[in-house]
C-alpha cells in the first residue's frame, strides 16, 4: 500500500554494514530519511580489542537490549562508570558529550540504537581532538581529525 514500508531491520543494507538504517544519511528512501532519528540494528560479537571512546556533540543516544548481553563504559570528565544490559530490554541512555563505548559480552548479541536528531558531522572519537575554525566548520566546535 502507498504510504508503507515493510522489510527486516538485520537485512537492510547499510554503509559500511554500520547497521545504521534510519537517518539523514539514507539517500533515495522515503521512509527512512529523516534528520529526526538514527536508528540501528547490529549483531555484534565479543571482541578484546579495546574500542576508542565517542561521543555526540549535539544528540541524545539510547541502546536497547534484544539478545545476548553487553557492556557499556562511560565517561564525563574525570566521571566514569560501567553499565551491564543482561536482559532483553535492558537500555542505556546518554546524553550529549557523554564519552561511550562498548562491547558484547556473549556471541550474536543483538542492540536496537536510538539517537536524536540525526545530524551531519555530530558523532565524533573522542581522540586527537583540535577545533576548526568558523570558515573550516562554519562555527567553532570540537571535531575530531
Amino acid at each position: 500500500m502507498k504510504g508503507v514500508s515493510k522489510g527486516n531491520a538485520g537485512k537492510l543494507f547499510t554503509k559500511r554494514n554500520s547497521g545504521w538504517f534510519v537517518g539523514f544519511f539514507v539517500d533515495n528512501d522515503p521512509y527512512r530519511h529523516t534528520k529526526n532519528l538514527e536508528m540501528k540494528w547490529k549483531k555484534h560479537q565479543p571482541s578484546n580489542k579495546v574500542k576508542p571512546f565517542e561521543a555526540n556533540h549535539s544528540a541524545r543516544s539510547m541502546s536497547i537490549l534484544i539478545k545476548g548481553s553487553f557492556l557499556f563504559e562511560f565517561k564525563r570528565g574525570k566521571l566514569y562508570e560501567k553499565v551491564f544490559l543482561k536482559k532483553r530490554g535492558d537500555y542505556a541512555i546518554w546524553l550529549p558529550n557523554v564519552e561511550h563505548r562498548g562491547y558484547s559480552k556473549t556471541k550474536d548479541t543483538i542492540m536496537l540504537t536510538l539517537r536524536w536528531p540525526s545530524l551531519h558531522c555530530d558523532h565524533f572519537e573522542v581522540t586527537k581532538l583540535r577545533r576548526f575554525t568558523n570558515s573550516e566548520q562554519g562555527g567553532s566546535v570540537d571535531r575530531a581529525r
